[in-house]
């Protein structure tokens, strides 16, 4: 990117990667990204080049993971990456080697707390991480959407479920974002055309709904960001 904003190809882009990325997600320190490939159940992992922002193959990508991946995040110290697999309803917990930037799958997978998990946020102060659970409708009752929230444990990045969790959204919630501070969480409801707004308890992670939640959106809302100042 100019100055001016103009696009610049990279060359050799576009890279390849597998047959399904859906999520894609880079680390903190730009050095590496990782792309989510549905058809192989595997994530392939690429070394940024910090000159010219070209991409090569990791060794050893693509990595198997054995589930079914949909979208993806890092905590802020690069040490972790969460992945969401709604054909199972788990999170996959991965840890990422400093220097390499090669994935290895840390313990088994943990259930996501409800159905069909997608898109996920870790807080920027490295506690809690939270994860959209788009519901069920097809079950009888339907299983409403919903907000899971886990505390981050900073050595070994395992995942306990917050007291509560999950915490209902609209229906079929599909993106969030936390805020630079840790104090909200935002989840867009796409089947409702609205944004489900959280408080962040300060410590345990505990979700409550913001007064006058959800507040209304643009029709079929599914991704959110917070712009800084």
């Amino acid at each position: 990117m100019t100055a001016q904003g103009t696009l610049t190809k990279i060359p050799g882009s576009p890279f390849a990667a597998g047959g399904g990325d859906e999520g894609i997600v880079v680390d903190p320190a730009g050095k590496f990204l990782y792309a989510a490939d549905s058809n192989t159940s595997t994530i392939t992992a690429f070394k940024i080049d910090q000159t010219t922002g070209a991409l090569t193959a990791i060794a050893g990508s693509p990595f198997a993971l054995g589930d079914v991946p949909k979208f993806m995040v890092i905590e802020r110290t690069g040490k972790f990456m969460y992945v969401s697999a709604p054909e199972t309803d788990n999170v996959l917990v991965l840890s990422i080697n400093p220097s390499t930037g090669a994935l290895t799958t840390v313990g088994s997978p943990v259930a996501s707390g409800g159905p069909n998990p997608g898109g996920l946020a870790a807080s920027p102060d490295g506690k809690f991480l939270f994860i959209a659970n788009n519901g069920d409708n097809g079950s009888v009752p339907a299983v409403p959407g919903s907000v899971s929230a886990f505390a981050i444990n900073p050595s070994s990045g395992a995942l306990t479920a917050v007291a509560g969790s999950p915490f209902t959204a609209g229906p079929n919630p599909k993106r969030l974002t936390v805020d630079p501070a840790s104090k909200f969480v935002y989840a867009t409801n796409e089947d409702s055309d609205n944004m489900s707004a959280f408080s962040i308890t300060r410590g345990t992670g505990v979700l409550t709904q913001i007064n006058g939640s959800p507040f209304a959106t643009n029709v079929g809302s599914e991704g959110v960001v917070i712009t800084s100042r």
